[in-house]
């Protein structure tokens, strides 16, 4: 799988309730590399991918604060078909 594989694919509950569209990867390093731990989803996640969330986060706040975004854990991700993202039931995009 390649990240343009999942950039701008929609993300639906294993029942078909549409939650978001994914705009960036939240990853973390492993000895072999990188493992996807989030999916950044929504407007916030938009905001945040254009830098423009970003950006006013740290002329508000300094620049030690680190902005909001709306993540879907992947660890929630049941399987990808079609260009959708199919994800448990019950998951809701987390404000980290």
């Amino acid at each position: 799988m390649q990240l343009i594989d999942l950039l701008g694919s929609e993300v639906c509950t294993e029942s078909g309730e549409k939650l978001a569209h994914v705009w960036d990867v939240r990853a973390e390093q492993t000895d072999g590399g990188y493992r996807i731990v989030g999916l950044l989803v929504g407007r916030s996640g938009l905001l945040e991918r254009l830098g423009i969330k970003s950006w006013r986060a740290a002329r508000e706040h300094g620049e030690k604060t680190r902005p909001n975004a709306d993540i879907v854990p992947w660890d929630a991700v049941l399987r990808i078909e079609h260009g959708i993202i199919i994800v448990r039931d019950g998951t809701r995009p987390e404000r980290r």
